[in-house]
């Protein structure tokens, strides 16, 4: 069963987005450790998504509330946070809804800034973690390739891709709109810190051809942006000047305490404005800092206005991409409900031909009982082929029962039978069948909210 469980800057104030992200770094091996202790162990893996705008988490569950019980502890665990303010603050997908929001995530419909193209890098990184950690399964590597290959579609086949900007651009269009000037080679940057969104802003600060453009890490590490574009290291004795000659600020160090102070501007002209936006999670920017004369102050919170302006024909089209893609991945989905009834198909016919073989052992030479074993082989594959690819197209269509009925009338296999396991139990069928959207009594009433679509 396909979970999600999600909160963002919708939902969300980003100051205590940050506040969970930042608590939640040992949530995986809390995770893990509830998972074992459990005694049904309702989850068989997980990916984690945390981006700057949202915290969310796949999981592949066999069973519904106990799965949820045992992701609930676990943040409780890690965050400090009430259950009911988690409770709150999450909502929870299963099934169809839950593919959905993956799409359209990746896609960047789900972003402040629509189209953006860095979430499929964040989603592609979250799902090649989960693959590092051996924390993924079938089910969870379909999803995500499939999203993938969907966000890629929207982005180079739409109207949306073409339209949609990077958050860099609209953090660098905000910046310029506010100091007033026509192109970035007029004005002076300082960026603060060298991690992934600095790498991002600095390239597009490249592209631009910004005409100063200064990268300073607290912690005393040369950003390789310096070499790359030929951009000043900023060292600590170089900080002020760069304070007090920069046009545009831009922070996403993420370090959790102010490295912009109010004094680091006491030798500005005061003529002279200066733009500073704190791209982090948690502040990099002290409060003190909007008072002053010429600051202008702006946060993540900044983004949402520079949204880009596509039209309703490019969101139409975006989301019939998406729509296509979680058809696809549900359609494989169903065929791989198919694959009990191939295994056990061929399983029965091999031993058929195993035992034949063995009865002709005693009577034939080897070598003739080996040339009669490779053409029962051709002749076994050929004859289930057809009844293979038979099975996943009733698998697709929802008809697997009728199926094993003419299998059991026409070659006498009781495939309900087979090992005294059911076939096919609720956790097989497809996706969007267990889901509390859907009004399963099953699925109803554990406190957290589905999200309506």
């Amino acid at each position: 069963m396909l979970l999600a469980l999600s909160v963002s800057h919708s939902e969300l104030p980003l100051g205590r987005l940050a506040d969970l992200s930042a608590s939640s770094a040992g949530l995986l091996e809390e995770l893990a450790a509830g998972n074992q202790a459990h005694p049904s162990v309702p989850l068989n893996g997980w990916v984690l998504l945390s981006t700057c705008n949202r915290f969310e988490l796949y999981l592949d569950a066999d069973r519904f509330h106990d799965g949820l019980d045992v992701v609930t502890d676990a943040l409780e665990r890690c965050t400090g946070w009430k259950r009911s303010d988690l409770i709150t603050v999450f909502q929870v997908r299963s099934g169809t809804p839950a593919a959905e929001h993956l799409f359209a995530v990746a896609a960047g419909l789900e972003s402040m800034v629509l189209g953006e193209a860095e979430i499929t890098g964040q989603v592609r990184a979250a799902f090649n973690d989960a693959l590092h950690a051996q924390t993924s399964t079938p089910l969870l590597n379909d999803l995500f390739q499939q999203a993938l290959r969907t966000a890629k579609r929207v982005s180079t086949a739409t109207a949306l891709g073409r339209a949609g900007r990077s958050s860099a651009e609209v953090v660098l269009d905000t910046a310029v709109a506010r100091l007033g000037i026509s192109r970035l080679s007029d004005a002076r940057v300082l960026v603060i810190g060298t991690g992934a969104y600095s790498r991002v802003i600095c390239a597009e600060l490249a592209v631009r051809r910004a005409g100063d453009v200064g990268v300073w890490s607290p912690s005393g590490r040369r950003s390789a942006s310096v070499d790359k574009y030929g951009f000043s290291h900023v060292t600590p004795s170089r900080l002020q000047h760069w304070f007090t000659a920069a046009d545009i600020v831009i922070t996403c160090s993420g370090s959790g305490t102010p490295l912009v102070r109010p004094e680091h501007f006491e030798r500005r002209e005061l003529d002279r404005p200066v733009v500073i936006m704190d791209m982090s999670l948690q502040p990099d920017v002290d409060a003190g800092v909007a008072h002053l004369d010429q600051c202008t102050v702006l946060g993540l919170n900044s983004l949402a206005s520079g949204l880009s302006s596509v039209g309703e024909q490019a969101l139409a089209e975006a989301r019939s991409v998406i729509a296509d893609g979680v058809e696809r991945f549900e359609s494989r989905q169903r065929i791989r409900t198919a694959d009990p009834v191939i295994v056990r198909m061929r399983g029965y016919v091999g031993e058929l031909i195993a035992d034949e073989v063995d009865s002709l052992r005693v009577r034939l030479p080897e070598e003739t009982v080996v040339e009669v074993e490779k053409a029962l082989r051709r002749v076994y594959r050929k004859v289930l082929h057809g009844p293979t690819v038979m099975a996943q197209k009733h698998a697709e269509a929802g008809t697997t029962d009728a199926y094993l009925q003419a299998l059991h009338t026409v070659m006498g296999i009781d495939m309900g039978a087979a090992d005294g396991v059911p076939l096919i139990d609720a956790e097989a069928l497809p996706l969007g069948t267990v889901n509390p959207d859907a009004g399963n009594p099953d699925e109803v009433g554990n406190g957290l909210v589905p999200q309506e679509r």
